[in-house]
């Protein structure tokens, strides 16, 4: 009865989620017919192609792990990860007390793995017109761990020391407001700086049972691009989560991607079926002339064809596209 109570539960926050979220009527109906994956993580999907096949290929390692303290309880729920990141769904619960938050925001979520510690990129709702009832907000986090040589953790910690009531502090510890901090929007909103609250949210999860998928690896592939530039994809790797392409593209293109002040060079992804998968970040590595880019995922694309598109003069109507197939997906 517990599980049936705590999915309902999840059902009715995650259809706020939706709501508040401003997603198409026919998401929101995909988002509920894929109950009981009943996380934030469904949501995310909605922005991210790779990340939305992994879950539709069932490449999610459902878990339920949460720690207490301070009467607030942090719980990680749905895990999506291989070599190359982690994005895990996660929920912040007022048992008791704290009847003057507004809403809940972890300052910052750490995850400890082989010997590191890492923060994530978080993301939750802002506004959640349900808090006052549920006293619940969803989140997810994620981290482009990218483990290289490593092996993927069997055990890994995720936590969380200090919650206030709203996102506003970034650093650890108490916090003196600025004058210039005062005319921020948030603060402006709520008249005051966060309550806070600390602990020791900790929760160790194992890894070890969890479905893990080979990353997909090829090598210096050379072209030419449509303005006579010899380019070197030094390295594709395509991983469930993320494909990860180290680009050499000779001193002057890496340096209109990492210097300029506008983007000049954009690049994307495409399979046989002509779906799109977006560079979700790129730069410059330290100490070389490459640079890097991250994509949305074709990991489970339904075509055995991708092509790495090259867009030079990006954004001017005199832009030149290379469009460059890479070796079979599998």
């Amino acid at each position: 009865s517990v599980i049936i109570k705590s999915m309902s539960a999840a059902a009715v926050l995650l259809l706020a989620f939706v709501t508040t979220m401003n997603v198409s009527p026919a998401f929101a109906e995909t988002v509920m017919n894929r109950l009981p994956l009943l996380s934030a993580l469904v949501i995310v999907s909605d922005q991210d192609k790779g990340l939305d096949m992994a879950i539709k290929n069932d490449y999610v390692y459902q878990n339920f792990t949460q720690a207490t303290d301070n009467g607030i309880t942090f719980t990680v729920q749905d895990i999506i990860a291989d070599e190359k990141k982690i994005t895990f769904s996660y929920k912040l619960t007022i048992q008791e007390g704290h009847d003057n938050f507004t809403n809940l925001s972890a300052r910052r979520i750490l995850v400890k793995f082989n010997g590191k510690e890492e923060q994530v990129q978080s993301s939750y709702q802002r506004d959640n017109p349900q808090f006052a009832e549920s006293k619940t907000i969803e989140g997810t986090a994620t981290l482009n761990w990218d483990l290289d040589k490593e092996s993927m953790p069997d055990k890994i910690v995720i936590y969380a020391d200090e919650i206030d009531d709203y996102a506003f502090f970034f650093k650890k510890g108490p916090q003196v407001i600025t004058e210039a901090e005062k005319e921020m929007v948030e603060y402006k909103q709520h008249g005051r700086a966060p309550f806070t609250v600390t602990g020791n949210w900790s929760v160790e999860l194992d890894l070890s049972a969890m479905k893990t998928l080979s990353t997909r690896i090829f090598k210096d592939i050379t072209f030419k691009t449509e303005t006579a530039t010899t380019v070197t994809l030094k390295s594709v790797e395509i991983a469930p989560t993320l494909v990860k392409i180290i680009m050499d593209g000779g001193a002057e293109m890496n340096d209109l991607i990492r210097l300029s002040d506008k983007i000049q060079v954009m690049a994307h992804l495409e399979d046989g079926n002509g779906v799109f998968y977006q560079a979700s970040s790129f730069g410059g590595i330290r100490g070389s002339d490459y640079t890097v880019f991250y994509f949305e995922s074709s990991y489970f694309s339904k075509s055995k064809d991708l092509y790495f598109v090259l867009d030079e003069n990006y954004g001017s109507l005199d832009h030149k596209s290379t469009r460059v197939k890479l070796p079979r997906q599998y």
